[in-house]
């Protein structure tokens, strides 16, 4: 399969659009329901964070989400201009129980098997893999 492209800006009901491509491709490709349900919630917690940090909550920035699918894993690029970050460079752990925030990253980097960021130009890409194991 090919590489599947997604534009959209950084607003919060632009996730639908996203959880929608990844229900029909794991449909598509027979995925199994704990692979969708972490592939969903690792790309709403990076879409939330290029939200809230990258471009400090500001609207109508781009964003563009790139898939490539194999039959042995699943190869996203979450692609952004806001302010970056290198995601080895975070902790990924949890933080007080009482924090509101900061679990992102902990669970972006618990559900994937892979998670790596890069400044490419002006663009932020961060790739995330998941690894499909067969049943």
């Amino acid at each position: 399969m090919g590489m599947i492209e997604m534009d959209m800006v950084s607003r919060y009901d632009e996730l639908p659009r996203v959880h929608r491509l990844i229900d029909e491709l794991g449909h598509k490709n027979n995925w199994d329901h704990e692979t969708i349900f972490y592939l969903k919630l690792a790309l709403s917690e990076a879409i939330n964070n290029v939200i809230v940090h990258g471009y400090g909550g500001e609207s109508d920035n781009p964003i563009t989400l790139q898939m490539r699918v194999t039959p042995e894993r699943i190869e996203t690029h979450l692609l952004d201009q806001g302010k970056g970050f290198l995601i080895h460079e975070r902790k990924a752990s949890l933080p007080n129980s009482c924090s509101e925030s900061g679990r992102g990253i902990f669970l972006i980097c618990h559900f994937m098997d892979q998670a790596f960021s890069a400044r490419k130009g002006e663009w932020n890409d961060l790739t995330l893999i998941k690894e499909l194991r067969n049943s």
